[in-house]
């Protein structure tokens, strides 16, 4: 996976005239392979840089690179890897306690490598899923913006002599990760994964030396799919890749992997007159029956697909409302709720109200869109034509 991080731009003539650079104010993103950035964080380690945080929205490939890279790690002899699903981790605890009851409970490691005495060999600690911090299924911000701190001073007490022992991987997606953020600033500590596929007209709004972004990575995953399918494709399905209206959803790591689910199971005829609503139909089915896994997103737990629309409509039609943008904000998105008599319906996402939404946001296609002082937080639809979809 490609990914980019955020650096202030240099002041320089020749930084503010290139054509291949589009800046958000004065930061400029660095596109980077994100496995080969991680893998020399991992072999060449500091003291000064040993946290590394990994963010993308829902499906972006987040746990899939956090488990290849400790799969990878493991096989480097001065490295000792634990890898951390977080919904399996009592955040709420100190962070070495919190460790000890993990590795307890699964039960393959004889003691807490928290505790363990570092004698050569490096600990790197992979925790996949800040945003699915549970606790009895509630989701708490308090408790993400916590653990992070408790991340931060546990390998600053390790590293404290100039050596490093600990470092830290922490993998979550994009509204928890800026909820965070501004407790990592160093360049390149925040790498922020990238689509499959970005159109060239696109392209100009990161710095690629490396053009790292002119091969269309859904070729390469669905010869990879095909030949481990026993499917036999080569490329991106040629029905697929003549609706440039579905450059978005085959774009995306997960959504990418289900348009191929409906493509093997037949139940969508693709071609050049498909319907983009029969997908996101097809897709939302999927994503909330969470067909690439065993178990839902723990605040879909009591809710049944036809209620979960519900909520969804109105959050749709609520970012429509917010003009030219499609902004939303938690409060409009409650006072639909109640206006429609859902608001119930919402509480079953909540500890608090707000929190509730927030939690709902976080699980599907939605990015924080700005915090001011003194605003209250608003929220965007990362698909626009999804949310467009739901609102219609």
């Amino acid at each position: 996976l490609r990914a980019f991080y955020e650096r202030r731009q240099q002041d320089s003539r020749e930084d503010r005239s290139s054509r291949m650079r589009r800046f958000d104010g004065d930061v400029e993103r660095i596109v980077v392979d994100a496995t080969q950035v991680l893998h020399k964080w991992i072999s060449n380690p500091s003291a000064d840089d040993a946290i590394r945080v990994v963010c993308g929205g829902p499906g972006s490939g987040k746990s899939a690179l956090a488990k290849v890279l400790a799969a990878d790690a493991s096989d480097i002899a001065a490295v000792q890897v634990l890898y951390v699903p977080m919904h399996f981790l009592d955040a709420s605890l100190e962070l070495t306690e919190a460790v000890g009851k993990f590795v307890q409970s699964d039960g393959f490691l004889p003691e807490n490598p928290l505790n363990a005495k570092h004698e050569g060999a490096r600990l790197l600690l992979i925790f996949d899923g800040l945003d699915e911090l549970a606790m009895q299924g509630k989701v708490s911000e308090d408790l993400a913006q916590k653990f992070v701190r408790e991340v931060i001073r546990t390998t600053e007490h390790a590293n404290r002599q100039g050596i490093v022992h600990v470092q830290a991987l922490i993998c979550g997606r994009d509204l928890v990760v800026q909820a965070n953020q501004s407790e990592f600033r160093k360049p390149g500590q925040i790498l922020q994964l990238l689509p499959y596929y970005i159109d060239e007209s696109d392209r100009g709004a990161y710095v690629d030396k490396d053009s790292l972004l002119n091969v269309d990575q859904r070729d390469v995953w669905w010869s990879q799919y095909g030949s481990a399918s026993g499917r036999g494709y080569r490329a991106l399905p040629l029905e697929l890749s003549k609706v440039p209206r579905l450059d978005e959803v085959t774009g995306q790591p997960l959504l990418n992997y289900l348009v191929a689910l409906s493509h093997a199971r037949g139940r969508i005829t693709f071609g050049a007159n498909t319907n983009l609503n029969v997908i996101y139909q097809d897709l939302l089915e999927a994503v909330f029956e969470r067909a690439y896994d065993k178990y839902k997103h723990p605040s879909l737990e009591s809710v049944d697909i036809d209620e979960f629309v519900l909520v969804l409509e109105e959050i749709a039609a609520s970012a429509w409302h917010g003009g030219e943008n499609r902004v939303t904000t938690v409060g409009a998105i409650e006072k639909r709720c109640m206006e429609s008599g859902l608001h119930q319906l919402l509480a079953r996402f909540q500890e608090g109200a707000e929190r509730g939404v927030t939690r709902l946001l976080t699980a599907f296609y939605f990015r924080q869109a700005g915090n001011a002082p003194g605003q209250e937080r608003a929220f965007e639809f990362t698909h626009k034509s999804f949310g467009e979809y739901l609102a219609a």
